[in-house]
This record gives C-alpha cells, sequence and structure tokens, in this order.
C-alpha cells in the first residue's frame, strides 16, 4: 500500500491507509500520517491519532492534540505535534 493512499480525495481509503501505516508502525509514512489529524472527518483524525502514537510511542495527548478539536484548536496545536515528532510543517 502506497503513501498516496493516505491523500486520496475518499475518506474511508484515508481511514484504511492510516490504519494500515500504524498496524505496521511505518515510520517513512509519519509526515503524511501528520497530515491526517488535520482531516475533516472525526474518524479518519481518531485513526490518525492511532497510528501516530503506535508508530511513535508518545500518547499525542502529551502534545495538547486530541482528534476531537476544532479546526481552529488542530491549527494551534498541529505546528507543535509536528515538530516534535519529525514531520514537516505545514
Amino acid at each position: 500500500m502506497g503513501k498516496g493512499w493516505l491523500k486520496h480525495p475518499f475518506q474511508a481509503t484515508r481511514l484504511v491507509a492510516a490504519a494500515h501505516f500504524g498496524l505496521q508502525r511505518r515510520k517513512d509514512a509519519l509526515p503524511e500520517i501528520l497530515d491526517i489529524l488535520d482531516d475533516e472527518y472525526l474518524l479518519n483524525r481518531q485513526f490518525g491519532q492511532s497510528a501516530v502514537e503506535a508508530i511513535t510511542g508518545r500518547p499525542l495527548d502529551s502534545l495538547d492534540y486530541k482528534f476531537t478539536l476544532s479546526p481552529k484548536e488542530r491549527a494551534a496545536v498541529l505546528p507543535s505535534v509536528r515538530a516534535a515528532l519529525g514531520g514537516k510543517n505545514r
């Protein structure tokens, strides 16, 4: 499964891709999975959070991230999450 699936226009495809990479603990996919933390669909953010935590071994609530955050709250938190976990800032 390619990392391109994490950017697929169909939301369920992004969810399955995040779950897949999380189960495999694919560190090479971490920057793309971090993007899922800002997905418009709450369920995708939940699976993204689980994947990031599985890959990094670090709970995201320690970085003040929860998949239930509003878009404005996510915008405030995600740059520090990406910086802490080695993702690209957007």
